[in-house]
């Protein structure tokens, strides 16, 4: 008691002593508000500005949309809807967890960029946070952000049509840039750089207080053109809110923080410092007795100081959980230890919400308590989120139990109810005719109200449920006394004490109105979030429910049926020509119809011993039997095929045998159905039809040679046999070209040819992947490697093992990923970024380019002990210009192939149109032509195929210029070179005094350089 009596001004002397133990204890003391600023958002609208997305009604809910599978009595709810409330649950806890331990802002936010970016590859988020001024934004997270990027927008001014985040945090609603390059929110001055970096579309979600501040922006990039569908909605708005609470956790703690850096001040200057931190917080004396509370406990609870001092403060306690609290705060006293329990506080409206009571001591010098603190949390969503997957787990264990579906729904509506004390909810079923509703759950609803509605036809104008029901949408109604939708029933409403009334219909997955969910309110109510979220949940709760219960009837009924009529369908089976046979539980035989007697020549007493295993073909009883005995203890359906012997000529037939169980009422199998179908028409079909799609595909293989080469000129039957020679050896190969010659094809023929052609074929494109990753692409990279590195992450050489890998654009290739790769190509091994264990590969490299090597080596862009470990067999794909004689026949199969694509009956080709095709130099090559012939097949409505001339330039192909001053030194140099080597052997290209060896090229690379340099190379002779 006499630590007890001491003054403020003492308490706050003892608190220097110790500053430190009173932060660490003040952090854990002053908790945080979790979930109540959460913003409300408008339900019916999607923020996306000159795109094309749906509100956000019409976009298909999982909760509404999706209807349990009902094999017999087992019912499952929608894809994972429990699960992903589940995982939100956990990262907001997550956040939480790494606050309280000391983690810093960018820490947190970091690793829920990581959290959103791992779980919607292949996103890229970002945290923006306002700055001081509130107008620029200042990056604060985003571990996959380029470091280009992130500087280029440090910082980044807020406005209208500055990106997806400066618009965001200058509307405060949510911006959707489904494709930057043409967005006109999107600035040009950055537009460039954003595409350089693979943002191509960007979603941003403002961070918003409950105060209405801006706290800044989370932002998720993609890197091609997205429109979200409603499952990306719910991702960004949930992690924006997870982030929203990171940072006011911040902002608390760092309002505390100042708040102890002046502990030393008097006691009425720290308890304004108090009252400006976001929390509930209050003080104890030793005995319990409450003295202090911040001015927000005081605000949110409706009572002054002197109401709230001593135990007053129990007043505002739900009156359920007043005893509960109030005996554990006493076992609390008397231990001496923190704790904290969860309990109902009513807000100055007069409702109650969920809260986590935390309470610690405060010790002296010796050791003895002079003072609590503690600090109440806001925990009403996480609350109703749990009971809402409580409620579902009850709802599918009680249908399992063949409850009554009005106990299911009674038990349903009980627990919403519980969420707060001025709820009342309901629900009604839709009637036969779909023109009436009928009230079937609702403890709380008066019973007079429930006479008056019994039962309420739907249309618009009919209360809630009856307009709810009417258009198949969610009904608010915020008064009932002014709403135009209570014309009806609004005075019986009244007089009941009903003011408010929302409404979620309740749809089946064909979108059939099942009956409504109704929440009732005895004031004017606007919604929260939460509360949309509450009766969303409620809803997909009743239809699990409601479709459970009209399955199990169904199913009931037909079990009834057939128990009735068990002789009459034995009649029916024998006289059915598919072969039947009844299967007990354990796999044995029980009854087979007329039909399998007659087919096999058993009897029925030999059906049920070992000769009846010898009317099927040996082969495939042994395949077949334990994947028999497996689907059987699974207990679903199933299938498969298998030869059965005919006894009139011993003949076996293959027979499609179907599985299917049959359940008792409380859904356990009681037996098996089999159904045997002769198929063996279709099997002798499907060999045939084999066999002609192999000599087929041999006969396209000689006219074609490789599938899709097309073309038999001699540049490219030149080609081909090189393919031919090298495709059966593991050599490595180098494809050059230039873009749109089918290098890919080239490389896909070799490896179709190689041994390696029954094992995978890997592709990688080196210019499309930046740099800082190219080398975890190829060779992978161990959890923790760098930042963003979650878990292990297999590369394409580990993809490729036994196999062929495809580099493409191999002249893109950074320097240090270059010297990587020449150790592969040397060593036959490689080690994953970050890790330290060789791994061995056995794969065979085919690179390509379009690039001209020999002049990146000489400018040092290339390292030439590369090239000429993949110069092995080099092989030169010719222009479309140098083929034109293979043009004929390539549009005749372009027009062919998008013809049928397009369902389009093309006969003829146009003559003028392939002496145009023949003229022109095709600067794309095949790609170009592929690209012309597919628009033309889209616009041709007759049976000829002609392409318009206005898309063909007839200029001549524009020759090779130089794009800098760096390119035409450059090529003057190589001239040089080139020119002085001829000169030295007296224009001798070949042979070991030749100019090739002299400049340590193939022979092939100096005959192509020549060409292109225009070297007149018989002037040296």
């Amino acid at each position: 008691m006499k630590q007890a009596g001491r003054s403020s001004k003492d308490a706050l002397d003892s608190l220097q002593t110790a500053p430190i133990e009173f932060t660490e204890r003040a952090e854990t003391m002053f908790g945080y508000s979790r979930l109540g600023n959460a913003r409300p958002k408008p339900e019916n609208m999607v923020s996306s500005p000159e795109s094309n997305l749906k509100p956000a009604h019409e976009i298909q809910r999982g909760n509404a949309a999706t209807a349990i599978q009902v094999p017999g009595s087992e019912f499952r709810p929608g894809p994972n809807a429990s699960s992903r409330a589940e995982s939100l649950l956990a990262a907001e806890k997550r956040t939480l967890e790494m606050m309280a331990n000391g983690a810093s802002l960018p820490e947190v936010l970091n690793d829920l960029c990581a959290a959103i970016d791992a779980h919607a590859p292949p996103a890229t988020s970002m945290v923006c946070l306002m700055g001081p001024d509130g107008k620029q934004l200042w990056p604060g997270a985003g571990p996959g952000i380029p470091a280009a990027f992130r500087a280029a927008i440090t910082p980044w001014p807020i406005g209208p049509n500055r990106g997806s985040c400066g618009t965001a945090a200058f509307t405060k609603q949510r911006v959707i840039i489904p494709d930057v390059s043409n967005d006109p929110r999107w600035p040009d001055e950055a537009r460039d750089l954003a595409l350089s970096c693979g943002f191509c579309a960007a979603w941003s979600e403002p961070l918003i207080s409950k105060d209405g501040e801006v706290l800044g922006t989370f932002c998720v990039s993609y890197t091609e053109p997205r429109i979200p569908n409603s499952r990306d909605l719910e991702l960004i708005e949930a992690a924006g809110h997870i982030a929203r609470i990171a940072i006011e956790i911040e902002r608390s703690d760092l309002a505390l923080k100042n708040a102890l850096v002046e502990i030393k001040n008097p006691e009425n200057r720290l308890r304004t410092i108090i009252d400006t931190i976001p929390t509930l917080a209050w003080s104890a004396r030793p005995d319990g007795s409450a003295e202090f509370f911040n001015r927000r406990w005081l605000d949110y609870a409706g009572l002054s100081a002197q109401d709230a001092s001593d135990w007053g403060w129990t007043v505002a306690l739900h009156p359920e959980d007043r005893g509960r609290l109030t005996d554990y705060w006493r076992r609390l006293l008397a231990s001496g230890e923190a704790g904290e329990i969860e309990a109902r506080l009513r807000r100055y409206d007069g409702e109650y919400r969920w809260f986590l009571f935390r309470a610690e001591p405060l010790r002296d010098n010796h050791g003895d308590i002079f003072k609590w603190y503690g600090a109440n949390t806001d925990i009403e969503v996480r609350k109703r989120a749990e009971a809402l997957l409580a409620a579902e787990k009850r709802t599918l264990e009680m249908i399992a139990n063949g409850a009554r579906l009005a106990d299911i729904l009674e038990g349903l509506c009980e627990t919403i109810d519980a969420q707060g004390c001025n709820i009342t909810s309901a629900v009604m079923l839709m009637d036969a005719d779909g023109m009436r509703l009928w009230p079937l759950a609702g403890p709380r609803l008066p019973k007079g109200w429930i006479e008056a509605i019994t039962p309420l036809k739907i249309g618009p104008g009919i209360g809630s449920c009856g307009s709810a029901a009417f258009l198949k949408q969610r009904v608010i109604v915020f008064d009932i006394a002014t709403d135009p939708l209570w014309v009806d029933y609004r005075d019986v409403a009244l007089s009941y004490g009903l003011r408010a009334a929302w409404s979620q219909p309740l749809l089946s997955k064909n979108q059939q109105v099942l009956g409504t969910f109704g929440m009732y309110y005895a004031e004017p109510r606007t919604p929260s979030e939460t509360d949309l979220r509450l009766i969303e949940g409620a809803g997909h709760i009743a239809v699990i429910a409601i479709e459970g219960e009209r399955s199990q009837a169904a199913l009931t009924r037909a079990f009834d049926e057939i128990a009735k009529s068990e002789a009459e369908l034995r009649t029916i089976i024998d006289a059915i020509p598919q072969l039947i046979v009844v299967i007990g539980t354990d796999g044995n035989f029980l009854y087979a119809n007329q039909a399998v007697l007659e087919y096999t020549g058993l009897t029925k007493e030999e059906m049920k011993s070992e000769n009846f295993r010898e009317v099927f073909h040996l082969e495939d009883l042994e395949k077949l039997r334990d994947k028999r005995a497996a689907a059987l203890s699974r207990g679903v359906p199933f299938e498969y095929e298998l030869r059965v012997r005919r006894s009139r000529d011993g003949q076996y037939c293959w027979f499609l045998v179907q599985y299917n169980p049959m359940r008792d009422e409380r859904g356990r199998i009681i037996r098996w159905y089999a159904t045997g179908t002769n198929i063996d028409d279709r099997k002798q079909a499907e060999e045939r039809t084999q066999h002609e799609n192999f000599v087929l595909r041999e006969q396209i293989d000689q006219v074609f040679m490789f599938e899709e080469i097309v073309g038999s000129s001699p540049a490219l039957k030149t080609v081909l046999s090189r393919i031919v020679k090298v495709a059966p050896t593991d050599s490595t190969v180098l494809i050059t070209g230039e873009t749109g010659t089918g290098k890919e094809l080239i490389a896909r023929a070799i490896h179709k040819g190689s041994q390696r052609a029954g094992q995978a074929f890997i592709t990688v494109n080196c210019a499309s992947i930046p740099s800082s990753l190219i080398a975890s692409e190829l060779f992978g990279h161990e959890k923790g490697a760098f930042t963003g590195a979650l878990q292990q992450h297999q590369g394409r050489f580990e993809l490729a093992h036994c196999g062929t890998i495809f580099l493409d654009e191999i002249g893109e290739l950074p320097p240090e990923t270059q010297i990587a790769l020449l150790r592969v190509l040397q060593e036959r091994q490689f080690e994953r970024v970050g890790g330290t264990r060789i791994i061995p590969t056995d794969v065979r490299i085919i690179a390509a380019t379009n690039r001209d090597l020999a002049a990146a080596i000489t400018a040092g862009a290339f390292r030439s002990d590369l090239f000429y470990r993949l110069n092995v067999f080099p092989i030169h794909v010719p222009s479309l210009q140098q083929r034109k004689e293979d043009i004929p026949m390539l549009v005749e199969y372009f027009v062919k192939r998008y013809a049928e694509k397009a369902r389009k009956q093309i006969d003829k080709i146009d003559k003028n149109t392939l002496k145009l095709c023949q003229s022109y130099h095709w600067p794309g090559n095949i790609r170009e032509l592929q690209n012309i012939v597919e628009r033309s097949v889209i616009l041709c409505s007759g049976d000829t195929f002609w392409i318009d001339e206005a898309w063909l330039s007839r200029q001549n192909p524009p020759g090779p210029e130089s794009s800098g001053p760096l390119t035409q030194n450059l090529q003057s140099y190589e001239k040089q070179l080139v020119e002085a080597a001829l000169a030295e052997s007296k224009g001798k290209v070949a042979g070991p005094n030749g100019a090739a060896a002299k400049l340590g090229i193939p022979r092939s690379t100096l005959e192509l350089k020549i060409k292109q340099l225009n070297i007149k190379k018989y002037t040296f002779r």
